[in-house]
């Protein structure tokens, strides 16, 4: 018998062989390669990291994205994705080339070179002070869990768990960031004054006011009444309060921003094209992102319309398919995806532990001379980077962390324990039978998921046609004749 697995069935049993399972065999380690034995059976397989199997070379797997770089910061945890070094390079390079020697000339490079890269950290910290404005005002005032604050090309964006509840809280918590961004800004300006008393330089002296003049550019660009900024959710508070209707304040905060952002698209294309103005490309792409933002906005709206205070467990499908992580790629491919007309699996470890998800396509991409020696779970996309869900979590609240994420299944874990999936059919069922449609499968007209051109790839877990008897364990293959 050259190869073995272990199938761990509900009742615990050990079963036999089948081929092109984990080698057992061809060990090319030295030392342990650790995997858990339930029972005291099993094998401790030696499945060499993709990385070694590779010849040696830290390789990337495919299926991991870039992940922000964290820090804690007043208790929050604080990224920044890579497209912020870009900004402030951009940011460095005009203050250093054009601006600061236009306005303040006589300075070699290098002096305004360190003026333009000390102003550009400031200006990021500025950044990261107003964002944290609103994490700590939502904390403080209305008890409401900050995730986390990320910053990328276009800004800071706070994911608050959960929705205040107030119109005056949500009026506190969007209108805190420009008050914080226009007090650094009396605060820079303040500051430029006595340094120009004190016979500070004169770039010193226009760097300073660089900053006054931004934080306060920031603060009114950001009161502009429109989703996503905060100008729009101040409106949305005042609707709100007015009204009493919180979706529809939702829904006309969302398309002021949708014309808001038509509006710079139009207007940059406009400067690039007749004005011969770079920047005006910067003003289309900001517009973009507004755009497409707002539209967001108003889907997560209308869909928490209808869903209203329906909890996960009510939409989710329950005992998903889940796959053996210890499998190598090619027993999984062969003797286990054949088995459940899914695209991609939740999988688990050899001690029950839930590993993450693993596409097939991802799988498929790995040379087939390689298959052999990879486990699946170094291909798994780890939990920290799934969305997941508990059971009596609003579902509304998933679906929106399913469109920021730009994923397609999140996993519903009751104390670590796997007990279902939610997808973006399920919401879809959800809405179609609290709104009395027919599951004809379309999806509503809430757009899922956001943005232009993205439509809903079956979910991994999801069947494409009706889904097999739910189980995590592979069926057992034929025995051979002389077992």
């Amino acid at each position: 018998m050259d190869n073995i697995y272990v199938n761990l069935s509900r009742r615990g049993r050990i079963l036999g062989s089948t081929k092109g399972s984990i080698p057992a065999r061809r060990h090319r380690h030295h030392g342990i390669c650790p995997v858990r034995r339930p029972f005291g059976a099993g094998e401790t397989f030696g499945c060499r990291p993709y990385h070694v199997a590779a010849g040696g070379e830290r390789v990337q797997m495919q299926q991991q994205r870039h992940r922000a770089a964290t820090l804690e910061l007043a208790g929050f945890r604080v990224g920044f994705d890579w497209s912020v070094l870009l900004v402030l390079a951009l940011i460095s390079w005009s203050l250093a080339t054009r601006f600061l020697p236009i306005g303040w000339p006589g300075y070699g490079n290098g002096a305004y070179w360190l003026a333009a890269l000390a102003a550009a950290g400031a200006f990021l910290a500025s950044l990261v002070a107003h964002e944290l404005s609103h994490a700590i005002t939502a904390r403080r005032a209305a008890g409401v869990e900050v995730e986390d604050i990320t910053f990328w090309l276009f800004g800071g964006v706070a994911r608050i768990r959960g929705e205040l509840p107030t119109p005056r809280l949500q009026l506190l918590v969007a209108g805190v960031g420009p008050l914080t961004s226009l007090a650094l800004g009396l605060l820079f300006w303040g500051l430029a004054l006595p340094l120009e008393a004190l016979g500070a330089g004169a770039l010193a002296v226009g760097t300073v006011r660089w900053l006054a003049l931004m934080n306060g550019a920031l603060a009114v660009f950001n009161l502009i009444p429109g989703a996503p900024l905060d100008g729009g959710r101040v409106l949305h508070a005042i609707l709100w309060r007015r009204h009493g209707d919180r979706t529809r304040a939702a829904v006309t905060a969302a398309r002021v921003g949708q014309f808001l952002g038509a509006i710079l698209i139009g207007f940059g294309l406009f400067s690039f094209l007749f004005a011969a103005n770079a920047g005006g490309l910067w003003t289309a792409l900001v517009g973009w992102f507004v755009l497409g933002a707002a539209r967001g906005e108003a889907q997560v709206a209308t869909l928490r319309a209808s869903l209203g205070e329906r909890r996960v467990r009510e939409v989710m499908t329950p005992d998903p398919v889940v796959g053996p992580a210890w499998f190598t790629v090619d027993a999984f491919l062969e003797r286990f995806a054949p088995y459940h007309r899914h695209l991609a699996f939740p999988v688990r470890e050899f001690d029950g532990r839930v590993a993450g998800l693993v596409s097939l396509d991802v799988l498929r991409r790995l040379p087939p001379e390689r298959r052999a020696q990879v486990r699946v779970s170094e291909f798994a996309r780890p939990l920290s980077a799934v969305v997941t869900a508990g059971p009596d979590e609003l579902a509304v609240e998933v679906a929106t962390k399913l469109a920021v994420a730009r994923q397609s299944l999140a996993l519903v874990l009751d104390e670590d324990r796997l007990v279902g999936v939610v997808s973006p059919t399920d919401l879809v069922r959800a809405i179609a039978l609290s709104q009395g449609r027919p599951q004809d499968g379309r999806h509503g007209g809430w757009g899922w998921p956001p943005g232009p051109g993205q439509q809903p790839a079956p979910g991994p877990g999801r069947p494409v046609s009706p889904p097999a008897p739910p189980a995590w364990a592979p069926p057992p293959p034929p025995r051979d004749p002389e077992m």
